[in-house]
């Protein structure tokens, strides 16, 4: 596990730090080289055997991350975050480079893509937890805000623009030459967190031993313990998991069949996604410029989430497409403004022994919930038709928002004044050693 200590001063990289910039230029690269990934492996798998074995590749494919997910958080907080992004990137950079040379020189086949596709699940199992890990250790509280609105914005950017670059680039080079760029992006993703400025300081060599005797499976129910005996945490986490699940499967399933319906067609389709992800950068944009000043984020930012959430029943009941590419575009913002302020309450919030594994959960909630949100409905469209799931999924992910009111906890968070590193007490220390996360009120 990593403990830190952060007084003013201390080595922590300010926004403007060179280092932390190229840390944040390589995340951004890396994110455009998993778009061109997604594309080549798409376009891969269906050549080899048609769309169903796009689907099982693809589906498959997760059932390692979600599993793997809570484990993964424990382990970056047995190591540190920085570690387990290097060595991640170094192995999904082999991994790459020989799936570039496997299309090139064979013919693809789906069990060789299949496999290819479960040992990058395994890997981003402990990559996610440790990239959201990692800004608790890079910077101060302060910042945090601020640097998860930038983050959220360049993932949107490179989203955006790296879907349809992916496209061309499969389309004119083929899918080895898109499989070979996205291994230099993690190459450069390695290089540029291994050159981040971190202030942390190991355990000591008796803590360390102590450590390394417990289990991973023990530390990662202490860290589900610990999340469920933190009122604040425990309540980011079910309203961020709960909105997910309500939205994931209307705009993933939903939204494709509506427009159809509504003789809006593919185009149609594809202006309602591209202004809703306008938005998705807007938001987080927004967040990285008004930073530190937002005070108490927790009751405010709910509502405007909620009033976002239900711009998807306006999408769904308007007959115009102006009026629902304007909805869509302020949803996106909405959601993702949410999303940008409360992971870093998450960050400061959580101690720093537990960080790891406190993100991990909300991934989880994140990648578990999402496929089974498809799933209700497909099956509730069946039933109730496009319009009424997907006003449904709006009203209930506005629900959920509104409920985190309830909490006291959360209409009074804001993000820490002072330092989020500070180093734990002496009582906090022993029951993390004994595997017990302290509990609050």
């Amino acid at each position: 596990m990593v403990t830190t200590s952060g007084q003013a001063g201390d080595g922590y990289s300010g926004l403007r730090d060179r280092r932390l910039v190229s840390w944040l230029a390589g995340e951004f690269v890396s994110h455009f080289g998993d778009q061109f990934f997604i594309i080549a492996i798409s376009v891969t798998a269906t050549q080899a055997g048609g769309p169903g074995a796009l689907a099982l590749v693809l589906s498959v494919g997760m059932l390692p991350r979600l599993l793997l997910m809570l484990p993964g958080g424990a382990l970056v907080d047995r190591l540190d975050p920085r570690r387990v992004m290097i060595w991640s990137d170094v192995v999904r950079t082999v991994l790459a480079a020989g799936i570039t040379l496997y299309t090139a020189i064979a013919r693809p086949n789906v069990t060789v893509l299949l496999v290819a596709m479960l040992l990058f699940s395994v890997i981003g199992s402990a990559f996610e937890p440790a990239t959201n890990a990692i800004p608790v250790y890079a910077v101060r509280t302060e910042d945090l805000v601020r640097l998860q609105g930038i983050r959220t914005t360049l993932s949107r950017i490179a989203i955006i623009a790296g879907a349809p670059a992916g496209g061309v680039i499969v389309g004119f080079g083929g899918a080895s030459l898109a499989f070979g760029l996205d291994a230099a992006s993690f190459l450069l993703g390695a290089i540029a967190v291994a050159a981040l400025r971190m202030r942390k300081t190991a355990l000591s060599p008796a803590n360390a031993e102590e450590t390394t005797k417990s289990s991973l499976l023990r530390e990662t129910l202490d860290g589900l313990r610990y999340t469920i005996h933190r009122p604040l945490l425990l309540v980011v986490v079910l309203v961020l998991a709960g909105m997910e699940f309500s939205v994931t499967g209307p705009v993933s399933v939903g939204l494709p069949a509506l427009t159809l319906e509504r003789g809006w067609g593919p185009s149609g389709l594809g202006l309602i996604l591209g202004f809703f992800g306008f938005g998705a950068m807007i938001g987080p944009l927004t967040i990285s410029v008004i930073g530190n000043r937002l005070g108490r984020v927790g009751g405010w930012t709910l509502i405007v989430a909620a009033a976002g959430c239900l711009l998807l029943a306006v999408i769904a009941t308007t007959p115009e497409l102006v009026v629902a590419c304007v909805a869509a575009a302020c949803m996106g913002a909405a959601i993702n403004f949410l999303s940008a302020v409360f992971i870093p309450l998450l960050q400061t919030n959580a101690e720093p022994a537990y960080v790891g594994r406190v993100m991990s959960t909300l991934s989880f909630g994140f990648t578990g919930l999402a496929p089974l949100s498809m799933a209700v409905t497909g099956i509730l469209m069946e039933v109730l038709g496009s319009t009424v799931t997907i006003v449904s999924g709006a009203s209930v992910a506005a629900l959920v928002g509104l409920s985190g009111l309830a909490s006291r906890h959360l209409r009074n968070a804001s993000v820490a004044s002072g330092d989020h590193a500070k180093k734990p007490s002496k009582e906090t220390q022993l029951e993390t050693r004994r595997g017990v996360g302290p509990q609050e009120g």
